[in-house]
């Protein structure tokens, strides 16, 4: 009977340290071969622009999707990819998008491109996504996202839960409810000995 009990305590551990690691705000390291289909990055202002959005990158074999919603400053605005991060840019492109075009009387601008690169090789590597004022001052950086596999902690507006949290919610229930099945089957089995 001490073994079957030291057995039921091993399980509730095991289940317990399974729902801390579940809960919201751990961190893991996703494996080489999980590489998600779709990525969701926020395009952040740069140097006071009033330009930023929202990019989508969506895995299609050995091209890439790259859609992008901005807001901000009326302009013809070129974009690329380029190697490195947001902090320290390499200014020479790697990968040009079609410009995303903003209008006085609408500031917000749609634009897709396909890439011929996979978006694996894309979050192998740091690379990012740059917004240029114009072809004529390519230099002048509005707004810039690294392109990272966990995407964006999407601001929290009070609407809802973003996907991650639901995530780790789905995940954490999951857990708690092994958790209590298992100390269930332990009292009843612990019960049915005395008995």
């Amino acid at each position: 009977m001490t073994c079957r009990v030291a057995a039921i305590q091993a399980l509730i551990c095991a289940g317990l340290t399974v729902m801390l690691m579940a809960a919201p705000g751990v961190a893991f390291t996703a494996r080489a071969d999980d590489t998600p289909d779709s990525i969701t990055l926020e395009i952040k202002e740069l140097n006071g622009s009033g330009v930023h959005g929202m990019a989508v990158l969506t895995a299609r074999g050995d091209q890439t999707l790259v859609a992008l919603d901005v807001t901000g400053v009326a302009g013809e605005h070129p974009d690329h990819i380029h190697r490195s991060t947001c902090e320290d840019p390499e200014p020479n492109p790697l990968y040009p998008l079609t410009d995303v075009v903003l209008s006085e009387a609408d500031p917000q601008g749609h634009s897709e491109t396909v890439v011929d690169v996979s978006l694996d090789e894309l979050l192998a590597d740091p690379h990012l996504i740059l917004i240029h004022k114009s072809a004529q001052e390519i230099n002048v950086y509005l707004a810039c996202a690294d392109i990272v596999a966990n995407g964006v902690d999407v601001p929290n507006t009070g609407m809802g839960a973003t996907a991650a949290d639901r995530t780790g919610r789905a995940a954490w229930l999951v857990a708690a409810g092994a958790v209590a099945l298992l100390a269930m089957a332990a009292r009843f089995s612990l019960r049915r000995r005395v008995e």
